[in-house]
């Protein structure tokens, strides 16, 4: 084969990007790290038809079955735009275009009292 050159131009130049799931785990982490371990997230895929759903749960580190979701975000190969619903009050969707807005949208959900109410109900289970 001959040689053929690179027609793909400079690759380096890609330009990054912070994935749902990656920002949905680093929460996972944060929320676990500060309550020291009483209060667990799962941030769980699924995979169907060309989408990709995420949900974000939490639950009492002694009580799995008690599992809340705070949120999903759904999104295609494209990645953004993503919808992300929010499961506590009150209850909604939003349209996030790219990751700065999708940051802006869960700040927006996990900081809500009523996403705190929810966390500090567990932790108090946790520790009875």
């Amino acid at each position: 084969m001959p040689d053929i050159e690179n027609l793909w131009g400079d690759l380096s130049e890609l330009p990054d990007m912070d994935l749902p799931k990656h920002i949905l785990n680093a929460q996972k982490e944060y929320l676990e790290s500060s309550l020291k371990g009483l209060v667990l997230a799962d941030v769980k895929q699924v995979n169907d038809s060309g989408r990709i759903k995420i949900s974000f749960t939490v639950f009492p580190a002694n009580n799995e079955d008690m599992a809340q979701e705070l949120l999903s975000v759904t999104h295609g190969g494209g990645i953004y735009p993503a919808i992300v619903k929010c499961s506590v009050e009150p209850v909604g969707e939003d349209r996030a275009e790219d990751d700065e807005s999708f940051k802006r949208v869960v700040h927006r959900i996990l900081s809500s009292k009523e996403a705190k109410h929810t966390v500090n109900k567990f932790r108090l289970i946790a520790i009875s």
